[in-house]
């Protein structure tokens, strides 16, 4: 599930502490950029916590910086809160907001539930909530 058309079919998790992480994402022109890290912490059904790189054309490892995922239970279902610490350049800090609001617009598509912009935190990170939907009417 990525932003927008892009998808990571061939996504790979070792999904315990340690554990690595490949999302090849594939955009629908074709050209497929890759993310991958380590994952750091995982607090069952409460907390994810990994490192985040991305692989550069010349086969290099851009900067690490850390993604967390929070889910909070509430009376309506699950708040996600995001965040994604240690982007310290303002163009690339845009781009990951693109990103990862794509990637929740995806998610609200999947579980229809209201999603709210990401939002800059102090120490060049990012906050993205999402808090569950109001039921609906039948």
């Amino acid at each position: 599930m990525g932003p927008g058309k892009i998808c990571a079919p061939n996504a790979t998790m070792d999904a315990r502490v340690g554990g690595a992480y490949v999302f090849p994402m594939q955009r629908p022109d074709g050209l497929i950029t890759t993310a991958r890290g380590v994952i750091k912490e995982i607090v069952p059904n409460r907390k994810l916590r990994l490192t985040w790189a991305w692989d550069d054309p010349d086969g290099k490892t851009s900067d690490v910086s850390e993604v967390t995922l929070e889910f909070h239970p509430t009376a309506a279902g699950t708040r996600l809160v995001l965040r994604h610490a240690g982007l310290t350049d303002p163009k690339i800090r845009e781009q990951h907001t693109r990103g990862w609001n794509g990637c929740t617009d995806s998610l609200e598509n999947v579980s229809r539930r209201q999603v709210l912009p990401l939002r800059v935190s102090g120490g060049g990170g990012l906050v993205r909530d999402q808090a569950p939907s109001p039921p609906r009417d039948p």
